[in-house]
């Protein structure tokens, strides 16, 4: 999970966003764990340690005391957290619906959201894996019998004049939020819905790369023209150097130097000092050479996604793979830094862990 969680923050401004997970396969005893690596409060709905699960991750400066309401469904699919910011009360809804494969369940899920719609209808956000296709044509690259699981979500939809912010913004584009090896399946199976009258306020709504998943990551960006800046904050020392060579070996060189200090007090002072001045640089050095491989990668990856979903075929589907394996490694070794630039707040989802 601190994987994910840095992926995140590094890429998509996760310290100041709410970050909305599917299928976490969480259980209880994970809630303090995951709060302290994510360095914020996470709203839980636990399914079990195979399947199941979602999970809401608030930004780092979040208030519990804004929270108004926090409901769970207890079945590790459904999540919902009514919070007040800037004198706005916004509904957050997290999904996890049941495949196509159970109908049944996946009918009585959809109709649940009958009574959410209702309650908070014109201040909720709708984010998470539905496991359905809202457009037969767009939504995935097979022909395939449609169920009435759709045709009833579109309808609430349209009752309460909801949108798809994705396909308003994209109407004819074909794009994939999950997809299968074998055989060769892509869908779009993860939506964001919101009030029409909301979508003024979307500054972008995107699809990107993940890791560690068969599903994309989407973000959801509103316009918020009265966020501050954070001033930056302290200094961590980087775990990774212990790993490089150079470093070490420049350490070593500092330790046994003769730096002409006859008080033992201050020679410490003043080899804390190079040793720290040494970190910060080589630090900044080794993460931008990291940043600039990832950076790389991720534009890699995003056009392989885009080859793979307009030629599905094995190769290019392993081209894909051996890339996203990559990143993985990369993200892997990275260490925990956090982030001190703020931008906007900003909504987010990352479909399956």
């Amino acid at each position: 999970m601190p994987q994910i969680f840095q992926f995140i923050k590094r890429n998509f401004d996760g310290d100041n966003s709410f970050v909305f997970l599917q299928e976490t396969h969480s259980i209880r005893v994970d809630e303090e764990q995951w709060q302290n690596e994510w360095e914020s409060k996470i709203y839980f709905d636990h399914g079990n340690s195979n399947k199941c699960g979602v999970a809401i991750l608030c930004p780092k400066d979040f208030d519990v005391n804004n929270t108004i309401l926090f409901q769970s469904s207890e079945s590790g699919r459904k999540l919902l957290l009514e919070i007040q910011c800037d004198d706005v009360t916004f509904a957050l809804l997290n999904l996890y619906a049941s495949t196509q494969s159970q109908k049944e369940e996946q009918n009585t899920f959809i109709a649940s959201l009958q009574s959410d719609f209702e309650e908070h209808n014109g201040n909720l956000i709708i984010g998470g894996d539905l496991n359905i296709h809202l457009n037969s044509d767009l939504d995935k690259d097979t022909n395939a019998t449609e169920s009435t699981v759709p045709a009833k979500l579109r309808d609430m939809m349209e009752e309460f004049n909801y949108v798809d912010i994705w396909r308003t913004k994209k109407p004819n584009l074909k794009r994939y939020t999950w997809r299968r090896k074998h055989p060769i399946i892509q869908s779009r199976l993860d939506y964001w819905l919101i009030p029409q009258e909301m979508g003024y306020k979307v500054q972008n709504c995107k699809i990107h790369p993940a890791i560690l998943t068969d599903h994309s990551l989407i973000t959801l960006e509103l316009k918020n023209p009265n966020v501050s800046r954070r001033s930056p904050g302290l200094w961590k020392f980087n775990q990774q150097l212990l790993l490089d060579a150079e470093y070490v070996n420049t350490v070593k060189e500092i330790l046994m130097s003769d730096c002409n200090i006859s008080n033992h007090v201050q020679k410490w002072e003043f080899l804390k000092m190079k040793i720290r001045e040494l970190s910060i640089s080589r630090g900044k050095q080794l993460r931008r050479e990291q940043r600039e491989e990832e950076i790389e990668l991720l534009r890699e990856q995003r056009l392989l996604k885009e080859i793979a979903e307009a030629e599905p075929t094995e190769i290019n589907f392993q081209k894909l793979y051996v890339t996203e394996k990559k990143l993985e490694l990369i993200n892997a070794v990275k260490p925990k830094v956090s982030l001190f630039a703020r931008k906007q707040n900003i909504v987010k989802k990352v479909p399956k862990i």
